[in-house]
């Protein structure tokens, strides 16, 4: 699912005065045929304004009855619809992007088409509507229009990890090898001729920790992992534990972004921040669930040394690359923005990264309903703060 390439476009070209090298001293360096761009630390706001046109979600009945919109469970595509997997009707609802609903894919059940267990959407190309349902065991995949196009197995998948994207032959996949001593979590390019390793994050061994109402292997908190957005060939991915994002074209590494930026040592007041109402688990396609006190996560599960630094990706138009530092539940996050060459364009502080790009200078983020709280689509009309 492509977003406009052209919406941000003349935002970018005239952002904070001129570019990237008004708004930070940006460095590019060549490392065996991979451009280094380095950022300095100092953040710099952007001048953009984001008016609401829409909220979608939230509703008492019907398609636009969903309660959670996160980056991967809402995406847009270049004809202007806007794609919706509510997990808790287990479908994925499209709309217009005046909110007209225009099909609903799925529902929950076992047959053909239907959904037993999944989590996100999952890239698979342009004209494609793609999830992968964890109790069927099957990439499921429909037009536009919501008629189901193909559902069956990911060969790659079957020894275990979890789908980034699937281009033709092409897949990519997060996978973890765990043992005593350390876990390895992998991005890895698998074809029908060879299994290429693109990105690795080596941290300590999970351990089983005993809650009150459930057991698992699990890491401490903060424990830094493997994070990435994908985009026709390009994909980016990111160790929470630094500030450096590598880009890959079609599996090959051609630039890394990086900024002196670094996460801050974790204290015991974190652990109560990141889960101000406890850590709520599910348990599988029954969504039996069951919450664990902050007070059980001080004394069972333990914490990393330091904070993450950076939490999530997405690309928007024409390359350009979003990054989101590491937020608290309820803080106002801060996002870099860095152009399609890997200069860095500002920081957008209080919408997270964007859900997906709509024609006539729109974006879509996640916002609290003000009347109910729960997290809905927002559409944003972009403009840019008047000068002086």
């Amino acid at each position: 699912m492509r977003p406009h390439p052209i919406l941000f476009a003349s935002l970018f070209a005239s952002a904070c005065g001129g570019g990237a090298d008004d708004v930070s001293e940006t460095t590019v360096t060549d490392s065996a045929g991979v451009a280094i761009v380095t950022s300095a630390p100092a953040d710099h706001p952007l001048d953009w304004t984001f008016t609401t046109a829409m909220q979608l979600g939230g509703a008492d009945s019907g398609p636009a009855s969903f309660t959670s919109a996160r980056h991967r469970t809402v995406a847009t595509n270049d004809r202007d619809r806007i794609f919706v997997f509510d997990r808790d009707a287990s479908a994925v609802v499209v709309f217009g992007d005046d909110g007209t609903p225009v099909a609903t894919m799925g529902g929950k059940g076992s047959g053909p088409g239907e959904i037993e267990f999944a989590f996100e959407l999952v890239d698979a190309g342009e004209g494609v509507v793609a999830l992968y349902d964890f109790s069927k065991r099957m990439l499921l995949r429909w037009d536009e229009s919501g008629t189901l196009v193909g559902e069956g197995p990911v060969p790659a998948l079957l020894e275990g990890g979890s789908l980034v994207a699937v281009r033709g032959d092409t897949t990519l996949l997060l996978t973890r090898d765990a043992d005593s001593v350390r876990t390895v979590s992998m991005i890895q390019r698998v074809t029908r001729h060879d299994t290429v390793t693109l990105a690795t994050l080596r941290t300590p061994p999970v351990a089983m920790v005993a809650f009150s109402c459930f057991a698992a292997m699990i890491p401490p908190l903060f424990t830094p992992t493997l994070v990435f957005a994908t985009q026709g060939g390009w994909l980016a991915v990111a160790r929470q534990d630094r500030y450096q994002i590598d880009l890959f074209r079609d599996g090959t590494l051609v630039r890394s972004i990086r900024r002196a930026i670094d996460g801050a040592p974790t204290t015991l007041a974190d652990i109560d921040r990141q889960n101000p109402q406890g850590m709520r688990v599910e348990f599988g396609a029954g969504r039996a669930s069951c919450t664990v006190p902050s007070t059980e996560i001080r004394e069972r599960q333990g914490m990393a040394d330091r904070l993450p630094v950076i939490q999530d990706l997405a690309f928007g138009p024409d390359g350009t690359l979003w990054v989101q530092r590491h937020t608290f539940p309820g803080d106002t996050p801060d996002v870099d923005v860095f152009a399609a060459d890997g200069g860095y364009l500002g920081t957008e502080a209080g919408h997270g990264v964007p859900l997906g790009i709509l024609s006539g200078g729109r974006v879509l983020f996640p916002v609290a309903d003000s009347s109910t709280g729960v997290i809905v689509v927002g559409v944003f009309t972009v403009g840019r703060r008047a000068h002086p």
